[in-house]
């Protein structure tokens, strides 16, 4: 109340400009894209857990754009909105956690990441930590369970696809329509089917080879980017990698670093339904944050990956990370290991340090701990303050 005559810009939604009683001011969305089923579920088509897999990773994707493409239907006074945020979180206020982010909460980036990455102009002057410049992403992983359906990810003129080295090629346009999102997800129709993949792999000699898939992202008649997939064959070998996001791991005992080990076959492609557990260990100046009880070590594979954080100690030094599955044996994944380095800080601790009780690498699998109880509350109470919060959300859902 006394919004729309005292502020100059108000909170709305796509489409409240052309209302009859839209307001004189330029309308703004705080959060869009998050299309839930009813504020007690929480069930939505843009939520999607890395670990659900490609179909709901790819709803996910066409979901966010469908909701980008209504913030261009406006007459100018409707002037863009904000998301949520983007990484998978628990919010504290729902039981479930939110997966409506572009990225997991170890900022592994979903398929929906691409979509908005090809939203950038090839020729867009942007800073230099931005990504830019011609992308194409295949939003695909050619398994036996995938969808008949390739959706790919472009910010070129065009997309050509190819399938088994040049059996079949398709090109469709990246679309740009007048007042929607500024280039469409390129979707390929029923052009995957493993029994025609399995006719390659099973009936030739070293046919394998030829199931493969190419997107190639064309720019006046150019081929400026391309992006390759093969289907994982059997898994061989871990590999990790360091999620530095451009900073570099301070020793003040606080400071981490996402270390993730990838399930993969021969070729590094990944096993998307690798099912393996992966028991880590630390040496040098860091510790591992988490073990058993909560499932951070050993860690279950989800989606091909699992991720653990790694802390360093007060002293900058070496630090060397190794993964191997849970149960190994000569036909296990061989294991991995990676090195890298802390910095020293350029800045004073606020207190003194006591190296005697520097925190021990918590690398323990044992699961027989005890937590200690929580609030408990019967059924009856526990069933009130979820309807307590429905009713909230509901309240402040309503324009």
């Amino acid at each position: 109340r006394g919004v729309k005559d005292n502020y100059d810009l108000v909170y709305g939604r796509p489409g409240d400009d052309l209302r009859p009683d839209a307001p004189k001011q330029c309308i703004f969305t705080r959060e869009w894209g998050d299309i839930v089923d009813d504020w007690y579920a929480h069930n939505a088509l843009n939520r999607a857990s890395r670990a659900w897999g490609e179909r709901a990773l790819t709803l996910q994707a066409l979901s966010l754009s469908d909701s980008y493409a209504t913030m261009f239907r406006t007459t100018g006074k409707f002037i863009g909105g904000a998301q949520w945020h983007p990484f998978d979180h628990q919010r504290g206020y729902h039981p479930d956690a939110f997966y409506g982010g572009l990225f997991d909460a170890f900022r592994q980036p979903k398929y929906a990441r691409y979509m908005f990455r090809s939203q950038v102009p090839v020729d867009r002057q942007v800073p230099d930590h931005v990504e830019s410049g011609p992308m194409v992403y295949i939003a695909h992983e050619m398994m036996p369970v995938s969808a008949a359906d390739v959706t790919v990810f472009s910010n070129c003129d065009s997309v050509r696809l190819t399938l088994y080295d040049g059996a079949v090629r398709l090109t469709l346009p990246v679309l740009h329509p007048d007042g929607g999102i500024p280039r469409q997800p390129v979707v390929f129709a029923r052009v995957w089917d493993p029994m025609e993949a399995r006719r390659y792999s099973y009936g030739q000699k070293e046919g394998w080879q030829h199931v493969n898939m190419v997107a190639e992202g064309i720019v006046d008649g150019k081929v400026v980017c391309t992006h390759r997939r093969m289907p994982s064959r059997r898994s061989t070998r871990l590999q990790l990698t360091v999620d530095w996001q451009d900073q570099p791991l301070v020793a003040d005992g606080s400071d981490f670093v996402v270390v993730t080990a990838n399930v993969t076959d021969d070729n590094g492609n990944v096993r998307r339904l690798a099912m393996e557990s992966i028991v880590f260990t630390v040496e040098g100046e860091a510790t591992i944050i988490g073990n058993a009880c909560i499932g951070a070590n050993p860690r279950r594979v989800e989606w091909g990956t699992a991720p653990v954080l790694i802390r360093a100690t007060h002293t900058a030094g070496p630090i060397t990370v190794r993964a191997q599955t849970a149960y190994p044996g000569t036909h296990a994944p061989a294991e991995a290991e990676i090195s890298f380095e802390s910095i020293t800080p350029t800045l004073p601790a606020c207190r003194g340090i006591d190296t005697d009780t520097e925190a021990s690498p918590e690398t323990s699998t044992r699961t027989d701990h005890n937590p200690t109880p929580g609030i408990r509350i019967n059924d009856h109470d526990r069933q009130q303050l979820l309807h307590e919060v429905e009713e909230q959300q509901k309240e402040f859902g309503i324009q």
